[in-house]
């Protein structure tokens, strides 16, 4: 496996965020319930508000980001419906389970800090599990698109792409897959399993499982053919990997000499379903 050094990809975890929540929901004791809600919809804003915008600063100008946020500062639902699916390239589904547990849990929470009103432990533990499932969610395609554009970036510095070649460190005999590899499994947030079987038909170069939803990843590295065409072959491979195996979210990884300006930056395809980044090689 190549050694590059890299940094591990910046990779928030849903269990990290709602540890405090969880901890105050198993203590055995009823006055802590109203405490584990408020911070486990605490723990869904605040991610919101740093990995969302951190997306959405990837595909609009920076000072509109920062206008919008303040502007939506104390309206959330706004921030949920409108703003994560431009950061995501997914709509929100307000029919899906996802929405309408989250607006139980917000009711729950607001009955919480407006009323005193006390409350049950499967209530707690439903406000505890939304905000986990919501995280989930978000993290297979947010932190996911995060670092993507944090590899790319790491890969530059340490020789690959055009500022690379100008300072001569390119370096050919290091595989993208090895690469690729190596820096999703220092992360914290998914467990990963590489060269993973789908079917006995395919096998993809890694997946990453975040609680119930999961990330195939694939790398191709394109020598003579263009980058479209390339592209196409790719979303044709993992769309059947996709089928295949049931997962509904996907990245792809392309080595290419000439990647196109937008996909120096993740670009969604399939209604969001798969990411596509291009590293210059």
């Amino acid at each position: 496996m190549a050694d590059l050094s890299l940094p591990p990809p910046d990779l928030h975890s849903p269990k990290e965020l709602l540890a405090v929540a969880e901890e105050l929901l198993n203590a055995g004791d009823s006055r802590l319930y109203r405490a584990a809600i408020l911070e486990a919809i605490t723990a869904l804003e605040a991610y919101v508000a740093d990995r969302v915008f951190s997306s959405l600063g990837s595909k609009i100008d920076p000072l509109l980001v920062k206008w919008l946020e303040e502007k939506t500062r104390m309206d959330f639902d706004s921030r949920l419906d409108t703003f994560v699916p431009i950061a995501i390239g997914r709509t929100i589904d307000k029919q899906n389970h996802l929405w309408a547990q989250y607006k139980e849990a917000k009711e729950i929470r607001n009955k919480v800090t407006h009323s005193g009103r006390k409350v049950t432990r499967e209530q707690a533990f439903s406000v505890v599990r939304t905000v986990l499932d919501w995280l989930a969610y978000l993290g297979s395609t947010v932190e996911v698109d995060l670092a993507l554009i944090d590899l790319r970036r790491h890969l530059q510095q340490k020789g690959w792409g055009e500022e690379g070649k100008q300072k001569g460190k390119f370096s050919p005999e290091i595989t993208l897959v090895e690469i690729v590899q190596e820096y999703f499994q220092s992360a914290r947030s998914a467990d990963v399993k590489s060269e993973f079987l789908i079917g006995g038909k395919y096998r993809a170069d890694l997946v990453l499982f975040f609680e119930q939803y999961s990330v195939l990843v694939e790398t191709k590295v394109l020598r003579g053919s263009r980058f479209e065409s390339g592209l196409q072959s790719a979303v044709t491979q993992i769309s059947r990997m996709m089928t295949e195996s049931r997962i509904s979210r996907a990245a792809i990884i392309i080595g290419s000499r000439d990647v196109p300006k937008e996909y120096e930056k993740p670009q969604q395809l399939m209604d969001g379903q798969i990411s596509v980044i291009g590293i210059s090689i």
